[in-house]
């Protein structure tokens, strides 16, 4: 059985049609931005195109779904520390 790489480009583009849309939809149901929700799939596909290599074919759209979600939390940790910091009273 020949393995697929994710490397290849129409099997990177298979994953991207097969996976994109509905992970935006997630995304974007969790975080109710449009635009952030683009932002951090593209950042994910980014992702996985620069580590092809260490990502079996089989298990990208799980690859995917995890840096996604992961990117989107780090991004709300990012939001919750600019409030933080915004509420503090400064020093003229």
């Amino acid at each position: 059985m020949e393995k697929k790489s994710v490397c290849d480009e129409k099997n990177f583009e298979s994953i991207f049609d097969d996976c994109s849309e509905s992970l935006r939809n997630i995304i974007y149901y969790k975080c109710g931005d449009i635009d952030l929700a683009e932002d951090i799939i593209q950042d994910a596909f980014i992702k996985l195109w620069k580590n092809c290599k260490k990502v079996v074919f089989f298990k990208a759209k799980s690859y995917l779904y995890t840096v996604a979600n992961n990117n989107l939390l780090n991004h709300i940790a990012h939001k919750k520390v600019v409030l933080r910091y915004e509420q503090r009273p400064h020093s003229d």
